[in-house]
């Protein structure tokens, strides 16, 4: 396992995942989440989770209250624990705080495209003016209003070490307090306790969270 370097002790550290990294609505299903009727969400969950479906359901409610349960047959939260693992590992030497997100906010196109790995950089860059990434991410007000939020935070962290705005608190991680950055419709700095949910879920693809110092 790879260590931070002493000259590292005080840069501070974002790291984070997407809601459906690898595991999303362009690589599985077929596009109709969004329109599916109760019986066939509860058909869709029980065929996915079994018996641990309500244990399920409740789970990704506690940890994501604003998305719909169908959702959770696209979270891909394994993907967290190299996230959180890398931040605990700063904690132990580090002299600064370290931060963590979930970039969960879905492409209102194509039946709704769920944030897939890397999805969250355009909007880091604030490069949604760019014709063609306006059009693959539907470039509605709350689009452009998603890019300044994201941008702005890691501006300010590049410029600070804090990515907090004025209008939105982001508070750092720590393993007692597990805070993250949930960028979304409405974004919000929350603890986000998902570990029984990922616990539960049935192996799948993924790849490790991104850092930033």
């Amino acid at each position: 396992m790879r260590e931070f370097c002493d000259w590292a002790d005080n840069i501070p550290v974002i790291s984070g995942t997407v809601f459906s990294e690898m595991q999303g609505t362009l690589t599985r299903g077929d596009g109709r989440k969004n329109e599916w009727a109760q019986k066939e969400i509860d058909d869709q969950l029980t065929a996915t989770y079994g018996d641990k479906k309500d244990a399920v359901v409740t789970e990704f409610k506690q940890a994501f209250p604003r998305k719909k349960v169908q959702d959770v047959l696209y979270y891909a939260g394994a993907s967290r624990g190299g996230s959180k693992s890398l931040l605990a590992r700063k904690l132990e030497k580090g002299k600064t705080p370290v931060y963590n997100y979930v970039y969960a906010w879905e492409y209102p196109i194509n039946g709704g495209i769920t944030a897939f790995h890397c999805s969250e950089l355009a909007f880091c860059f604030h490069a949604l003016s760019v014709p063609q990434i306006r059009t693959a991410t539907g470039g509605g007000p709350v689009a452009m209003a998603l890019q300044d939020k994201v941008a702005g935070a890691w501006v300010r962290f590049a410029k600070t070490g804090n990515p907090s705005q004025p209008d939105l608190e982001w508070r750092p991680y720590t393993p007692d307090n597990p805070q993250a950055m949930v960028f979304d419709t409405v974004s919000e700095s929350r603890p986000l306790h998902d570990d029984k949910l990922v616990s539960l879920l049935p192996a799948a693809p993924g790849r490790g969270g991104r850092g930033r110092g």
